[in-house]
């Protein structure tokens, strides 16, 4: 699996964005400073950073400098940061892309799988199957199989929440979370749909619908798949 790294003190934006590309078939790790980027690039193979400029402990520019003296990872700058003078300096101290917040969680994306594809990196090979509680996620073709290989129909939204959810058992989504990954829900009525979704899955993959074991709610934070 291609496994990227975010490089960003905004704890909201870190959570959002880290939610939106796991879903979207990556790993993500996640530091909040210069010295745990660095301390996890020495510990763990990273395919693409994405490295925000204002960090607690140092400047970003000064750690882009740093990182690219060193090794050749793809790196995508996202920063506040928008006069001319912060992006070109940001290119010229090696950043492969640099893209200036507020930017939308999908342009991020196409912004890594552009990087990605221009550096050779592939990752077709482990996240095609998902399994839980005797469930398979294919994938490759958006579907839900059960024990037995027969498939129950999804609607795009059941089958993105549920990957979601089935990709990290036991983390407790927020609905606000949930809201993010996709791009067509927006307003008031938005966390309504997902409690909506959420209840149809249950319909679907769970054996007493009033007494749930596998989409569990935690009470005032949000969704979560329990382990099993």
């Amino acid at each position: 699996m291609t496994t990227l790294l975010l490089v960003e003190d905004d704890e909201q934006l870190l959570s959002v964005i880290a939610a939106y590309l796991e879903l979207n078939d990556f790993k993500v790790l996640q530091c909040e400073d210069a010295a745990g980027c660095l301390m996890t690039i020495e510990h763990h193979h990273i395919d693409l950073i994405v490295l925000d400029l204002t960090l607690p402990d140092e400047d970003g520019l000064v750690l882009l400098r740093r990182l690219r003296a060193s090794n050749s990872i793809p790196i995508i700058v996202v920063s506040g940061r928008t006069s001319g003078n912060d992006r070109v300096a940001g290119l010229e101290f090696g950043a492969d892309d640099y893209l200036c917040k507020p930017f939308l969680p999908k342009e991020l994306l196409y912004r890594v799988n552009n990087i990605l594809s221009r550096s050779g990196v592939v990752d077709k090979a482990l996240d095609n199957q998902v399994h839980f509680h005797g469930w398979r996620l294919d994938m490759s073709d958006k579907a839900l199989f059960d024990d037995r290989g027969f498939e129950v129909q999804l609607t795009r939204h059941e089958f993105q929440l549920l990957t979601a959810l089935a990709r990290h058992p036991g983390r407790t989504y927020s609905r606000e979370e949930l809201i993010d990954m996709f791009n067509d829900l927006e307003g008031p009525e938005s966390t309504r749909a997902i409690d909506i979704t959420i209840s149809r899955l249950r319909k679907k993959i769970e054996m007493n619908v009033k007494k749930p074991e596998k989409i569990i709610t935690v009470k005032g934070l949000g969704y979560k798949l329990s382990r099993g």
